[in-house]
């Protein structure tokens, strides 16, 4: 599982370096939760759901005339990744 898990978010990245945002959600779990650092500025409250997730991260997107992401490393934990990238925007 843990090498299928490395290729989902591999091809996240792809998607959103190629502007696919409907192959990028689909990387996402439908009951996705996402939980933001203290103090990120869009708030400490998670979002859950893959649409509002996904509506978040448009409105983030539509604030830049361009953004890529470079993946640094993909480390494999077994049932779970973690990747750390840049996000230029």
């Amino acid at each position: 599982m843990s090498q299928e898990n490395v290729e989902v978010v591999r091809a996240g990245i792809e998607a959103w370096n190629a502007g696919d945002m409907g192959a990028f959600g689909e990387s996402y779990d439908p009951h996705v939760v996402v939980r933001y650092a203290d103090g990120w500025p869009e708030g400490s409250e998670p979002i859950m759901g893959r649409e509002v997730v996904m509506r978040q991260w448009e409105q983030q997107r539509d604030a830049f005339d361009a953004d890529t992401v470079e993946l640094i490393e993909i480390i494999d934990l077994g049932d779970r990744v973690v990747a750390r990238f840049i996000w230029r925007a």
